[in-house]
């Protein structure tokens, strides 16, 4: 379905985000790494950020950082930016146990 959204419009950049979130949780998904689908999801999210609300940038960035840079504490300082919101709680919560 988030491929389908994704041929629709491909600059929905929370789509890819999740899709890099479906992918990452996939426990079939092979490691990450600079070609994998995950990557590369999380880096058309990062690319398109600047068309999401802030908390969505916030949640994309943090991904990015977390998956493609690697940088948990770069990732942390990313999403204390956007700290206001519940569910940017809850996703530096999960973060921190990474």
């Amino acid at each position: 379905m988030l491929q389908e959204a994704i041929a629709l419009d491909t600059g929905f950049a929370m789509a890819y985000r999740k899709l890099a979130v479906a992918i990452g949780n996939s426990s079939t998904a092979p490691t990450a790494g600079a070609g994998s689908e995950e990557v590369r999801a999380a880096t058309n999210a990062f690319t398109r950020r600047d068309r999401l609300p802030d908390v969505e940038r916030g949640l994309a960035t943090a991904y990015y950082y977390g998956v493609v840079e690697e940088t948990r504490p770069r990732r942390r300082q990313r999403t204390d930016l956007y700290s206001r919101s519940t569910l940017t709680t809850i996703s530096r919560s999960t973060i921190s146990r990474w």
